[in-house]
């Protein structure tokens, strides 16, 4: 399972971007946690 980070920025700000987490290895494939933040608030998880 890898670790990642999808930031969700308004649309002036520019696309969606997924990130490794704070210490993870680049991502990969296979099963990835990501935490969802939109306008770098905590917005939810996904799986």
């Amino acid at each position: 399972m890898q670790v990642a980070e999808l930031h969700l920025p308004d649309a002036a700000e520019g696309p969606p971007v997924l990130r490794p987490g704070p210490g993870s290895p680049p991502l990969t494939h296979g099963e990835v946690f990501a935490l969802v933040r939109r306008g770098g608030v905590p917005a939810g998880t996904l799986l």
